[in-house]
């Protein structure tokens, strides 16, 4: 309403999925992608910066002290060809989950399929065995993955996605800020419903990256296992439903302009 963005654009802009997938799935979407990532990138930019504040803040009013506090080093499991054996059969279920969701005819079925049907075939191999299945992805393969979802929206920029971003910034700005403080709200409720500890809360809601959010729990004395878990789960269901959420209202739109063009 208060800026030149296209409707599918402010959609996915807003959503808060992540930096990596929001982009991607928007570009199918027909939206434009450099707004897309720049108002994605400073939400998680302000998440980052104000959460952990927040979060801290609530620990020191709560006597719970974030000093001196070490971070366990995560280390990766030794190489055995079983976990070699099982990222190639997570690379086959990740194929068959991107033939459904095509079949479905959800958006972006590579980045959606794939995650939903590895999601699904590593809870219910570690429900069977009764253990978690460990695979084998080296740090150095996600981050080429990532250079490589980066480079591939960054090539797409062009000066044209530009005209008129200063409004743009300004108002996504704001409703970030607005976002967030809604977020603590929310969180600082299901803490006196639920009983477990503000900060817990507040990190497991808020609207971040999920490696950031859980370091600053484990700093904190946060449960980072409820936190990892609540933060996949959001990052799922957004790019599960919210797509589809957002065509719908898109299609809406559209056929009430439309509407209002022929009844002229």
């Amino acid at each position: 309403k208060y800026s030149n963005t296209g409707m599918m654009t402010s959609f996915f802009g807003t959503a808060p999925g992540g930096l990596s997938a929001m982009p991607g799935i928007a570009e199918e979407a027909g939206a434009n992608t450099a707004v897309v990532s720049i108002i994605q990138t400073m939400r998680v930019f302000l998440v980052i910066l104000m959460i952990p504040l927040i979060a801290s803040l609530s620990a020191s009013a709560s006597g719970n002290s974030a000093n001196h506090v070490p971070i366990p080093v995560l280390t990766e499991p030794e190489f055995k060809i079983g976990m070699l054996l099982w990222t190639f059969a997570l690379i086959g279920f990740a194929y068959a989950g991107y033939r459904l969701i095509k079949y479905l005819r959800f958006p972006a079925p590579w980045l959606i399929g794939s995650m939903v049907g590895v999601a699904i075939a590593q809870s219910l191999g570690s429900f069977f065995i009764g253990s978690d299945i460990i695979s084998w992805w080296p740090h150095e393969v996600i981050i080429l993955s990532q250079i490589m979802i980066a480079a591939s929206i960054g090539s797409r920029f062009q000066k044209s996605m530009f005209i008129g971003l200063k409004r743009t910034i300004m108002v996504s700005f704001f409703s970030t800020v607005g976002l967030i403080f809604s977020m603590v709200i929310c969180a600082i409720l299901v803490a006196k419903i639920t009983k477990i500890s503000l900060i817990t809360s507040i990190l497991a809601f808020a609207p971040g990256g999920i490696a950031e959010m859980t370091t600053t729990s484990v700093v904190l004395h946060g449960d980072s296992t409820f936190v990892v878990a609540v933060q996949v789960l959001r990052i799922l269901i957004i790019c599960v439903i919210l797509p589809q959420f957002f065509r719908l209202l898109n299609y809406l739109e559209q056929k009430k302009h439309f509407l209002s063009k022929t009844s002229v």
